[in-house]
């Protein structure tokens, strides 16, 4: 088996066993439901205790294609004050992922983007102490707002504006501070006046790209956000699930059943397959444990909408190697809805 994965004009070839090994394991995480507790924000599947921790409280990750829309506007508008006043420079000063991920996002976009994320005497300096400090602008994104390195960073930067004679109201508008609500760096940067793009305590910095401490510094350097989140509104598991019912629907008959080009869809016998092995062992193959129709139908329909994949292959394995689970009743809807050959 070979896939090809291209992305950001870089493409990837991938085969030989590891290939094989890691369709076999998404199929099973798919069959036991993995992606749709995960979208569901359901904690249990870290299990009780992380579940008891609050582990629901760190998905908001989840959906930040949708709920970092409303930075949109606030972001523009400082982009666009920042240009008014001549800053073209923009430094972003913090550390972890979310910085990461803010000089990836302009790197892919081709504009530029500082990024100190190091308290090194050498870098600190030649950021600071270099040509073009008269057209910079500071992001400062902590999301604790307690991070010693952002602080210390914060301080000599501020150091370095006074003494190049920036003061005032001047001074203030030279940051844009990225942190949580009611951090001390929101309080730090209230007193000085410096304006604040607020981070959704709920997004960790590792998974903050969509985040406003990915965001805010790729849009002030000149970055399109907007279209990035609307690119990963078409990669969201709703917007994708909604795509491929349309898809279904708009299929003929005879091409559900079927090979249509890179897309398969299980034959008519494969479907019998599935179906037949919620009621637990076949006759043809009495060491296939049972398992659920509906667990079955969802590698089935899954195997549909992965591109270059054998739907009879998959789907057959994935039945035959299912963990055993206890069997469907023949009244459950779902299994039947699936069984007519609808996405679950």
């Amino acid at each position: 088996m070979t896939s090809l994965v291209t992305a950001g004009g870089v493409s990837v070839t991938i085969r030989g066993a590891v290939l094989d090994e890691s369709e076999t394991v998404l199929d099973r995480l798919v069959s036991d439901g993995v992606p749709r507790s995960l979208t569901s924000r359901n904690a249990n599947l870290w299990g009780p205790d992380a579940a008891a921790a609050g582990a629901g409280r760190r998905l908001g990750w989840l959906d930040l294609h949708a709920t970092s829309r409303p930075l949109l506007g606030p972001l523009r508008e400082l982009a666009e004050a920042a240009g008014e006043a001549g800053l073209d420079r923009v430094v972003l000063a913090g550390t972890g992922g979310s910085a990461v991920a803010a000089e990836a996002i302009a790197a892919a976009a081709g504009v530029e983007l500082t990024v100190l994320d190091t308290a090194d005497p050498g870098q600190v300096a030649r950021v600071a102490g270099g040509d073009g400090l008269d057209r910079t602008l500071v992001v400062v994104s902590d999301r604790s707002g307690e991070t010693v390195e952002t602080d210390a960073l914060h301080r000599v930067l501020d150091g370095a504006f006074r003494d190049a004679g920036i003061t005032g109201a001047g001074l203030a508008r030279r940051f844009v501070v990225v942190t949580g609500p009611g951090s001390p760096l929101e309080r730090l940067a209230a007193e000085s006046g410096h304006r604040v793009v607020r981070a959704d305590p709920g997004v960790e910095g590792a998974y903050s790209a969509l985040a406003a401490s990915g965001l805010a510094p790729a849009a002030l350097a000149g970055a399109d956000v907007e279209a990035l989140l609307d690119d990963a509104e078409r990669l969201s598991p709703r917007s994708r699930s909604r795509t491929t019912t349309r898809r279904w629907r708009s299929a003929p008959r005879s091409a559900r059943r079927r090979s249509a080009g890179a897309t398969s869809w299980c034959s008519p016998t494969t479907a019998r397959a599935c179906r037949g092995s919620a009621a637990g062992p076949s006759s043809s193959s009495p060491s296939r444990p049972a398992r659920t129709a509906g667990a079955c139908c969802r590698s089935w329909w899954r195997a549909w909408t992965r591109p270059g994949s054998s739907s009879r292959r998959t789907c057959a394995a994935s039945c035959s190697a299912a963990v055993p689970t206890t069997p469907v009743r023949a009244a459950d809807p779902g299994p039947a809805r699936r069984r007519s050959g609808r996405p679950g």
